[in-house]
């Protein structure tokens, strides 16, 4: 009955209703296709999370939203993400793959703010078609 949060699709993570923002996420979190954005700090220090893959529906990921995942190893990223804030990817020392949906001319037209060195450390696979 509550109206400004919810949990859909038993996807284990709380989502605010109204913008459809994921807030809150945890290791066995799957994000449904209905989020829109990863909001602010919203896996910050989930130590457990070893990989997540960013839906179609998803256009923005928040300031420190997988900050110090430290088990964090692989990501898969749609091409609907036109921006990742600062501090997004901060901390997350073991990741070493990302997956991006679309190519590689798609990938640096994305506004990635500051603070983001792990992602840019990692290897980019382009043109990911899943699995």
């Amino acid at each position: 009955g509550n109206t400004v949060y919810d949990s859909r699709e038993d996807c284990n993570a709380i989502i605010e209703t109204s913008t459809n923002t994921l807030i809150a996420g945890c290791a066995t979190t799957i994000i449904p296709d209905s989020v829109t954005s990863i909001g602010d700090s919203a896996f910050e220090s989930c130590s457990s999370l070893n990989s997540i893959e960013i839906p179609d529906s998803v256009t923005s990921i928040g300031n420190y939203a997988f900050s110090n995942c430290t088990s964090l190893s692989s990501i898969v990223i749609a091409d609907s993400v036109t921006s990742i804030c600062e501090f997004a990817f901060y901390g997350c020392n073991s990741l070493s793959d990302v997956y991006y949906i679309g190519s590689e001319e798609q990938w640096n037209a994305i506004s990635i703010d500051k603070s983001n060195s792990e992602l840019y450390s990692a290897t980019i696979h382009y043109n990911y078609i899943g699995k």
